[in-house]
């Protein structure tokens, strides 16, 4: 299951590097951190937020509320792929775009309703 999975494994997956590729995790780690910054600053995490530093850190360590943690996982993907490695076609970024957005209202909706800030 993805919770008790490593998050910068996970978006390293999702942004098609190995595991063992390590070349890229300082540039990757940013772009989480980034995307965690925004989410705390929506309110969806709590607002002290969380950065990571390396492999260690867990999806759990985000949240427990698995909606808040489905919609956080394509959330900060999509975040990493549109710095990290834009799409050429623009259709398909102005699509991922449009999702970012979606996604972001459906955290704040989840937040919200759950009244679960970890």
């Amino acid at each position: 299951m993805i919770e008790n999975d490593s998050i910068l494994n996970s978006i390293k997956k999702l942004c098609n590097i190995a595991y063992d590729d390590t070349h890229f995790d300082r540039d990757i780690i940013f772009h989480i951190n980034a995307a965690l910054g925004v989410l705390a600053q929506i309110g969806v995490v709590a607002k002290e937020g969380m950065i990571i530093s390396d492999q260690k850190s867990k999806w759990t360590d985000l949240t427990e509320d698995k909606v808040i943690l489905g919609l956080a996982v394509e959330y900060i993907q999509l975040k990493c792929v549109i710095v990290f490695d834009p799409p050429s076609v623009s259709a398909v970024l102005d699509a991922y775009k449009e999702r970012i957005k979606e996604l972001e209202w459906r955290l704040q909706e989840q937040a919200e309703e759950s009244n679960t800030i970890n």
